[in-house]
């Protein structure tokens, strides 16, 4: 079975649908430089405010705040990732 890939903005709509009441997290991996590279999108509460971390795996983390996951998350993934690059989700 082949895994579902996303674009940016397919990707950046999953995340916002996922929300934080499920205690989403998941593996997010696309192209850094050309090479594979992950990070964990994970959404929670932080001092009782819904947030979703960007980050992990020795990388900076980011947070943003979570009624602005559909507005920053683009750019967010632009640090992370290389323009145009496709993303393969693994939950935890």
């Amino acid at each position: 079975m082949d895994q579902k890939t996303y674009t940016k903005d397919e990707l950046v709509a999953l995340v916002d649908r996922i929300g934080c009441n499920s205690g989403g997290e998941i593996e997010v991996t696309g192209c850094n430089g050309g090479e594979s590279f992950s990070v964990v999108i994970a959404q929670t509460e932080w001092y009782d405010t819904p947030v979703c971390f960007v980050g992990g795996y020795g990388n900076p983390v980011a947070a943003i705040a979570r009624d602005k996951v559909a507005e920053k998350l683009p750019g967010v993934l632009d640090d992370y990732f290389d323009r145009g690059s496709v993303f393969t989700v693994e939950p935890f």
